[in-house]
């Protein structure tokens, strides 16, 4: 999602959050429908259930990965018998977690 995108999401936070005024539109699909905050536009909000559990997915996923990776690591510092190169180190980090940027921010 680009930045411009969630930006305009920010603004409809407050509404996407509310629990009122969402229709079943189809199985696992709900729309609602809202105002621009001038009041000139108007806009279709939908959510999904199942794109719901696949982003969470996806967020395990990744979460997972830089967990794993940061356990190797952790068994290489451990397991090294010289002193390691803090700078190497935090770049082998920052690969980590630019590869798993979904769950890096948490």
């Amino acid at each position: 999602m680009t930045g411009t995108a969630r930006a305009e999401l920010g603004r409809f936070a407050q509404q996407i959050t509310e629990k009122t005024d969402w229709h079943l539109i189809r199985e696992d699909i709900e729309v609602k429908i809202c105002r621009g905050p001038d009041g000139s536009e108007t806009f279709p909000l939908c959510r999904s259930a199942s794109r719901s559990e696949k982003e969470k997915a996806m967020y395990e996923r990744c979460f997972k990965q830089i967990e794993e990776g940061l356990q190797s690591l952790g068994r290489r510092v451990e397991k090294s018998k010289k002193a390691l190169d803090c700078a190497q180190l935090e770049r082998q980090i920052g690969r980590l977690l630019g590869q798993n940027s979904r769950a890096a921010a948490r």
